[in-house]
């Protein structure tokens, strides 16, 4: 994951954080989180992660 982090030029807390949004939603490139910090591609997981339990807990 180290040399993956800076081939895409980018820190290894970074592009962990991308890893799991992309896992969350696919249509985020590499270029995309480049320009957000870490906290701001945090939170959209954590927005993703709270649509899913919201959805899972609601299914009507």
């Amino acid at each position: 994951m180290i040399q993956e982090a800076i081939n895409a030029d980018m820190s290894i807390g970074k592009y962990n954080e991308y890893l799991k949004l992309k896992k969350c939603d696919d249509s985020y490139t590499i270029e995309d989180c480049k320009g957000m910090s870490i906290h701001e591609i945090h939170t959209k997981v954590q927005i993703h992660h709270a649509q899913q339990s919201h959805n899972m807990n609601h299914h009507d």
